[in-house]
């Protein structure tokens, strides 16, 4: 398996083209560089190293410019813009006083390491939720798909749906009861929330049936890796397994000025039965 190490600085270090208001990254930045995207001319001659890029965020949130301030490689450096450019659900643009989007720039530091090198994934330790939401058929088609982020309910644009989620719909099934694969409206909630904060989503909307719910206990060393990982599952219906652990993950968070010393993930699967389509 081919391991990449990401490293975020959600405001930068490095002098950039302005020290005016940033960009927020309101996107999944580890999925975006997932170890399948490690770019193969690179593999063939087991090219790893650091990538410092400059990128220019538009009004609209899109990436509209990368320029590399330190080089790994030609292959690692290519595919590290070729990613970010090719992705509109990253960022937010930056504001001004006034509140109107306007061009922004943000530093990107991106580590490829090659099988035993560093597996960290940092990522500032902010307590947040995301929420994503899709409806789905009886005959399996996925519609309706969005992500939005808390607090602000920032809706995270163009989100593809996935091509199919027949394991979720099998799920639903047999935790329902029908006999058929019904059409349902499905929310999934994760809550990350450091040291002694409140959960932000413990109510079940109105009309919905809980299919999972679990949370991740961790806690936080001194170079930011979460550890001691413990599970606990509070509801759990149609076999449908927990993802992987903070610790499992092999995730770390950069180091801030106050470090939070503990946190947990809480997870909650939802569901609600839709009339037939007509």
């Amino acid at each position: 398996m081919i391991l990449l190490a990401l490293t975020l600085l959600g405001q930068g270090t490095m002098a950039t083209a302005g020290d005016g208001p940033k960009p927020e990254l309101i996107g999944n930045m580890g999925a975006a560089f997932a170890p399948e995207n490690y770019p193969p001319a690179a593999l063939r001659v087991r090219e790893e190293g650091l990538v410092v890029a400059d990128l220019t965020i538009d009004a609209h949130g899109l990436v509209v410019g990368c320029k590399i301030l330190e080089s790994a490689s030609t292959a690692l450096d290519e595919q590290t813009c070729r990613i970010v450019m090719s992705r509109a659900d990253l960022f937010r643009a930056a504001k001004d006083k006034r509140g109107k989007a306007m061009i922004g720039h943000y530093a990107l530091r991106v580590r490829w390491s090659l099988p035993g090198g560093d597996t960290e994934f940092h990522e500032v330790a902010h307590s947040g939720s995301t929420i994503s939401e899709l409806t789905v058929d009886a005959d399996g088609r996925v519609s309706d798909c969005r992500v939005y982020t808390m607090p602000g309910h920032n809706v995270i644009p163009d989100i593809p749906c996935p091509p199919s989620v027949a394991g979720l719909q099998k799920a639903v099934m047999e935790h329902s009861g029908s006999r058929t694969p019904p059409r349902f409206h499905y929310m999934g909630f994760t809550d990350r929330i450091f040291d002694d904060g409140s959960v932000i989503h413990d109510e079940v909307p109105e009309g919905a049936v809980v299919l999972q719910r679990y949370r991740v206990n961790f806690a936080i060393d001194a170079t930011g890796k979460a550890v001691d990982c413990r599970v606990s599952i509070s509801l759990s219906g149609g076999g449908v397994p927990h993802g992987p652990t903070r610790c499992e993950a092999g995730r770390a968070f950069v180091k801030d000025q106050i470090m939070p010393k503990s946190g947990y993930d809480q997870v909650q699967w939802v569901y609600q039965i839709l009339p037939p389509s007509p």
